[in-house]
C-alpha cells in the first residue's frame, strides 16, 4: 500500500496567498511488490516545497546536478557507478570483483590489454599483407 495524501484546493490556495510557500516535510512512503503480499521492497523518503511561479523564476535551479544545484542539493551518487555494476544490471550477471588486487586502477590496466592486443592484431593483418 503506499501512502495516501490528500490536497485541499482551497486551503492550498489560502496559505499560498498568506505565506507564499507550501513546506510538505520529508515522509518515508513503503513500497510493496503487487504479486508478493505483505512483503516490504523499499521505502521513499519524499519532500515538497510549493513557491509561487515567481519565486520560482527569481532563483532558478539546473537539471539533476548541473548548476545551480541548491535547494535541494543534490549530491552526486557514487555507489552502484562501477563497471560491475552496469554488469550486474545487464541481465541478472553478477561480477564479483572483490579479489582485485589493482584496486582503481583495473579498469584502466583493462584498457591497456585491450588497446596492446588491438595494435597486436593490427601488426598481424599488416605482415600477412590483409591490411
Amino acid at each position: 500500500m503506499i501512502g495516501e495524501a490528500t490536497l485541499n484546493l482551497k486551503r492550498t490556495i489560502t496559505k499560498m496567498e498568506r505565506e507564499g510557500y507550501i513546506e510538505v516535510p520529508k515522509t518515508y512512503i513503503s513500497c510493496y511488490n503487487a504479486n508478493i503480499q505483505g512483503e516490504e521492497r523499499g521505502n521513499v523518503m519524499f519532500s515538497m516545497t510549493i513557491v509561487t511561479k515567481e519565486d520560482a523564476e527569481g532563483e532558478p535551479v539546473g537539471e539533476a546536478q548541473e548548476e545551480p544545484n541548491e535547494n535541494p542539493f543534490l549530491k552526486k551518487p557514487t555507489a552502484g557507478r562501477g563497471l560491475a555494476s552496469m554488469l550486474a544490471g545487464i541481465g541478472g550477471f553478477s561480477l564479483d570483483l572483490s579479489w582485485n588486487p589493482f584496486g582503481k586502477y583495473l579498469p584502466y590496466i583493462l584498457c591497456m590489454i585491450v588497446v596492446v592486443g588491438l595494435l597486436a592484431l593490427a601488426m598481424y593483418l599488416k605482415m600477412m599483407g590483409i591490411a
